[in-house]
């Protein structure tokens, strides 16, 4: 897995409770984070494919978030972002890898993802991440050859990762399947 994110401290918090939580090394986890994230709006693309084939390739590539990737093009034009979308099924082609990217929804989330509406039409798969009062869900919203609609419910169980120089915690969280009694 790589994952290529503007401000990654968050994100290493993540993977290190993941870690601990689970009781395995950062070494076994198996990701890769690209600290930079790449213009993929001026086609950083082909040094991205490179990188990721010069340490030895990945199954998953997540773009954390699709605005960092895309600074000066209009998320709301097809033209900038059916470019966005060519370069992604590049990187997919040339690596393998599933190619994952995180977009936030609009201010009226009943409308999904901001932008261009030609988006959730080039994707493959659509899972939209809510919060209901104090009930976390991820529900897929379109599935291209499968079964949509689908709603797995989780938590977020905190994980203590040591304390800073006032003696106060540093914490991050894991993800908890939370199932039907």
């Amino acid at each position: 897995v790589y994952i290529a994110a503007e401000g990654v401290a968050g994100l290493r918090r993540r993977l290190a409770a993941y870690a601990q939580h689970y009781e395995i090394s950062w070494d076994g986890l198996g990701v890769g984070i690209i600290d930079n994230a790449p213009n993929l709006y001026k086609d950083d693309s082909a040094l991205l494919i490179e990188q990721i084939k010069i340490s030895g390739g990945a199954s998953i590539i997540v773009i954390d978030t699709l605005a960092q990737v895309t600074p000066g093009a209009n998320e709301n034009a097809g033209e900038d972002m059916g470019l966005i979308i060519q370069r992604c099924k590049r990187i997919h082609e040339q690596t393998g890898a599933i190619v994952v990217l995180v977009h936030h929804s609009g201010k009226d989330q009943t409308r999904g993802a901001r932008g261009w509406s030609g988006m959730k039409g080039a994707l493959d798969t659509e899972i939209e991440v809510s919060k209901n009062l104090t009930q976390f869900f991820a529900r897929v919203t379109k599935q291209k050859d499968g079964e949509g609609d689908q709603r797995f419910d989780f938590k977020l169980q905190q994980v203590i990762l040591g304390m800073d120089e006032d003696g106060e915690a540093i914490s991050s969280c894991v993800v908890k399947h939370v199932t039907e009694d």
